[in-house]
């Protein structure tokens, strides 16, 4: 494999690198706002029995 090719190669790696990055930062994202639903969700049922 010649150097141009292996460039290539490692260009399309990174960015395939950097799309999923992004990917994970959106899936926590997503993660981070569903946990603080359901953590909201489970306070209010808490509360809601309580008073």
């Amino acid at each position: 494999m010649c150097t141009n090719n292996i460039n290539e190669e490692i260009s399309l790696l990174r960015q395939q690198n950097a799309q999923l990055l992004q990917q994970l930062e959106t899936l926590q994202d997503l993660y981070s706002t569903t946990l603080l639903a359901k953590q909201h969700q489970t306070w209010e049922l808490v509360t809601d029995n309580v008073i």
